[in-house]
């Protein structure tokens, strides 16, 4: 029915074109036309962009014929914006779009990261220090983490931080939580490893500083707080304590109520005697400049 009615259409106006010899302002076509089947049935779509018709006309004075060429302009597609990663800003107007790592920056991640076999509180550390600054979507962590891990293995994380059903231009930020959550439920720490960390003091590190960053690699490496449980406290103080001097630990050891005290006095005792180690470093310094300084003075005595 389409076809027939067009075909009518194109016939009657090109007859009454050659008749009078001037063209039809009439349209050809409607924007809109249901296209179906012979019984009518059918769904109404949209031309877009030019249609071009070909007509000849007759003309009596020259015996022949010429084509003429019409050409309508029909209606333009909307423009749609692509999806791209991760989330960058464009312009204070224009919001964030979409643009994907390259190739080789996700491979200098992923060189970075460590199995997830091996943790998932260090590998979600390592993954938010390595792309710090970054704007992530949704569609970049599954990407980083579908190159160490099976289809099986994300979607039962996914569930487990119930982000499923979000879209990979979505977000990572405020999802981030529940899905370290999950990494460390799916993968905890081997006990093997959580009893080779040590922890080593930096020369001139103040004792307050140093215990801020032990709490926090360890936080970041077992997934909890040294102070979340019994045996997350026992297992840091052995962390630390294996990093520090012998006659600090000896004599830490040696207290029998250490063991016991709680977090607060802990740090005080370990504190003290740190201060203590490091005044007797510093006094046998001083000794051993003072001495060495009498030595060159007979030195250079002897030799007048």
């Amino acid at each position: 029915m389409f076809a027939t009615r067009r075909e009518r259409d194109m016939v009657e106006w090109s007859n009454a074109e050659c008749a009078d010899g001037e063209e039809s302002d009439a349209p050809l076509t409607d924007d809109e036309d249901p296209v179906g089947d012979k019984q009518g049935s059918g769904h109404p779509v949209t031309f877009t962009g030019a249609l071009t018709f070909h007509s000849r006309s007759h003309s009596p004075a020259n015996g022949g014929g010429h084509n003429k060429k019409h050409q309508y302009d029909l209606r333009s597609r909307k423009n749609s914006q692509a999806m791209q990663m991760p989330l960058i800003q464009q312009g204070p107007r224009q919001g964030e779009v979409y643009q994907p790592f390259s190739f080789t920056d996700m491979n200098c991640i992923l060189d970075k990261m460590p199995p997830p076999s091996e943790g998932g509180g260090p590998w979600m550390s390592k993954f938010c220090q390595y792309t710090l600054g970054y704007k992530l979507a949704m569609g970049d962590w599954r990407a980083l983490i579908g190159k160490q891990l099976g289809m099986w293995d994300i979607r039962q994380l996914e569930t487990a931080a119930g982000t499923t059903h979000l879209p990979d231009a979505s977000p990572f930020s405020p999802h981030a939580t529940n899905i370290g959550k999950a990494l460390r439920d799916t993968f905890p720490i081997p006990p093997s490893a959580m009893h080779a960390l040590t922890f080593h003091i930096k020369d001139g590190e103040d004792v307050s500083s140093f215990l801020i960053r032990c709490k926090g690699e360890w936080t970041d490496t077992a997934g909890s707080h040294p102070g979340s449980s019994i045996i997350q406290t026992t297992l840091f103080r052995n962390a630390v304590m294996t990093g520090m001097p012998i006659s600090v630990k000896e004599v830490m050891e040696g207290n029998p109520d250490i063991p016991s005290c709680s977090t607060e006095q802990w740090e005080k005792h370990l504190t003290h005697h740190l201060k203590r180690y490091r005044s007797k470093l510093e006094e046998d310094k001083q000794n051993l400049d003072n001495t060495q300084a009498q030595l060159l003075k007979l030195q250079l005595d002897k030799a007048r």
